[in-house]
């Protein structure tokens, strides 16, 4: 071996420690854990499962040239507050109302989910998607929803993906 150099295990930088405030992600096939940390006046770190329905898929079918509304629902079966938010990847074609909130144990609300009228036929692959994301709540937060809590690096989000499916 030369001596030329610094051997590589001179050159490897030290492992980090996972620990609660790094990032991490975990994921299932449809729901994924983005951030978190540790927060004392938080309630218990990770979020529980939500009840969505459908769970699986939004399907609209067509004619296309008209508007068409899916009803989404969500249900908060934890004992905690939770804000929640719904996004979509096509937002020039999917809208969401309301897109966000806060709900309380055991509350339910329901959104529209809206597919504005465009073109069809055309065979090109669309990989549309209804990405719902929810957090606990902080103790003491008041029950008006902030997008804010989203974007702090020291919360632990949920997410669930719901293919949106077009039927001819």
């Amino acid at each position: 071996m030369a001596s030329g150099g610094p051997t590589p295990l001179q050159t490897m930088r030290p492992r980090r420690r996972l620990t609660d405030v790094s990032m991490r992600r975990v994921s299932d096939s449809t729901t994924s854990i983005v951030r978190s940390a540790p927060n004392k006046s938080a309630p218990p770190p990770y979020p529980n499962t939500i009840e969505i329905e459908p769970s699986t898929k939004i399907a609209f079918n067509a004619p296309f040239r008209v508007s068409h509304v899916y009803h989404l629902s969500i249900t908060n079966t934890t004992s905690w507050r939770i804000s929640w938010m719904v996004k979509t990847t096509n937002q020039t074609r999917l809208s969401v109302i309301p897109s966000c909130g806060i709900l309380d144990p055991k509350e339910n609300i329901m959104c529209g989910v809206s597919c504005n009228s465009f073109k069809s036929g055309t065979n090109e692959p669309v990989d549309d998607r209804v990405i719902i994301e929810w957090m606990n709540t902080p103790k003491g937060a008041t029950k008006t929803f902030h997008r804010e809590l989203f974007e702090q690096g020291e919360v632990l989000i949920r997410r669930k993906n719901l293919p949106v499916e077009y039927n001819p």
